[in-house]
Parts: structure tokens; C-alpha cells; sequence
């Protein structure tokens, strides 16, 4: 799509911007749009880069759950990688869901012309779902961190949308 040039006068002289030219995507099928308790996303900032120009690609992890054991596999096939510092973890809405977010993004480097895809990132996790309610006169105790909380622990494989770049 592209936004034509907006055109003002000041003082009798015409001023006119550039076009703005947009692309209009569909939703990622890899966003949930029920409750879900983890999901994962990947991006890059540029489909279509140059040989060697510079495409920071992010992986975002959503939880609304404790988890542990977490395996992040992410292929780099027909690109040159460097890392881009620490992780950052912040707080999302998502459809109304407070999430925690564990994002970790990277510079490629394509390094081949024409069509790439860049493959879902796949991650295997364990969910911790925490026990709210008590049962016994002891649970109280149990239940104490110091203890370790009850938790019920649901291992997850997920997997990001592929991203195809030109």
C-alpha cells in the first residue's frame, strides 16, 4: 500500500512530502488468541536485507506460568550470527493476559542471495503450575518456599512461525 504525499502551502509556496509505502501482513498464526499459559515469537527487522547488511532477529518467550528446563534451538542456516547482549524480561498485555516476557535478540548477516527461511524456533520447556489451594493441616507448612511449593509440571514443545526473507 502506498500513502500518497501530503502537500501544504506556507506563503504561497507548495511544500510536498514523499510517499510512504506500506506492506500489510496477516497475523501470525503463532500468537494465541485464547489463554494460553507460554507461547513463543520470532521477527526480524528487515524481510528483504542485502547480502551482508545487518537483520536483528528476536525471539520472545510469553509465560504466565513459572518454568524451568527451558531448550531454545534456533537455526541460523545461510546467515552469519552475533549476539547482541544480555536478555531482556519485561511485562506484556496480551489479549487482556499479563505475560512475562523473555526476549533475546540477534544480529544476521544473510550470506547468500534469493529466498531464505528462517526455520521456527523450537523450544521445550516445563510449565509449573502451582497448587492454590490447601488440603491438609500440614500443606500450610509445605507450602512454604522454604519447602519448595506444590506444583504440577506439564513438559511443552513450542514453536515459533518460520519467517521467509528475500
Amino acid at each position: 500500500l502506498t500513502i500518497g504525499p501530503a502537500k501544504f502551502i506556507v506563503k504561497g509556496d507548495v511544500y510536498k512530502s514523499e510517499p510512504i509505502n506500506i506492506m500489510i501482513q496477516q497475523v501470525s498464526s503463532g500468537r494465541p488468541y485464547q489463554d494460553a499459559a507460554a507461547f513463543v515469537e520470532t521477527s526480524v527487522s528487515n524481510l528483504k536485507p542485502y547480502i551482508g547488511e545487518q537483520v536483528t532477529m528476536s525471539f520472545k518467550l510469553y509465560r504466565r506460568v513459572d518454568v524451568q528446563n527451558i531448550n531454545l534451538q534456533i537455526s541460523h542456516d545461510h546467515f552469519r550470527k552475533e549476539e547482541l547482549g544480555e536478555a531482556r524480561e519485561y511485562n506484556e498485555v496480551v489479549n487482556g493476559q499479563n505475560y512475562e516476557v523473555y526476549e533475546l535478540s540477534v544480529a544476521l548477516f544473510p550470506t547468500r542471495f534469493g529466498p531464505v527461511k528462517i526455520n521456527p524456533a523450537v523450544v521445550d520447556i516445563d510449565l509449573l503450575y502451582r497448587q492454590k489451594r490447601l488440603r491438609g493441616p500440614f500443606d500450610s507448612l509445605f507450602n512454604d518456599p522454604f519447602f519448595g511449593r506444590r506444583a504440577t509440571v506439564q513438559h511443552k514443545t513450542l514453536r515459533s512461525d518460520p519467517i521467509e526473507m528475500d
